[in-house]
């Protein structure tokens, strides 16, 4: 009876069903017990095995599969956001500036962390006259238009 696990006649022992056997079948009768056992003994060492075997199928596909991932992650760069370049504006001659007698840079803004104290406005090419250069906190996004674009206009 393939297929049927559970069937009632392997539950029963059959060295008691068939106690009064007559002598002449009573060799025969326990040789077939004998390999219906073996038989049975042998199939559930195929089912153990099988499980064992898909098992190991299993983990073996597990450590494959996370191996190829780990080793193709190695190889790609992470995902990195550029950021974009600030627009640079552009200061032309008579643009506002503030700068102070001791400081050696004028600056865009007069709240710039590196302006001293006594900033005066002037215009761009006063401070340029006395020498100074654009501050590089307040004016990193700032370029300085050359002047004879400026006088052209």
């Amino acid at each position: 009876m393939p297929g049927n696990e559970r069937d009632a006649l392997r539950d029963l022992d059959w060295s008691k069903v068939y106690a009064r056997v007559p002598e002449e079948v009573r060799d025969g009768v326990r040789v077939a017990h004998l390999r219906i056992r073996q038989r049975e003994l042998r199939r559930q060492k195929q089912r153990r095995r099988l499980r064992w075997a898909a098992c190991a199928a299993a983990c073996l596909a597990l450590v494959v599969g996370a191996s190829l991932l780990l080793l193709n992650g190695k190889g790609r760069a992470p995902d990195q956001v550029v950021p974009l370049a600030p627009e640079v504006l552009a200061l032309r001659g008579g643009d506002v500036v503030y700068a102070s007698r001791a400081d050696e840079f004028y600056h865009v803004r007069r709240d710039c962390p590196r302006a001293g104290e006594r900033c005066v406005a002037l215009k761009l090419v006063t401070a340029l006259e006395f020498e100074k250069e654009l501050c590089p906190e307040c004016g990193a996004n700032y370029a300085v238009e050359p002047r004879g674009e400026d006088e052209a206009r």
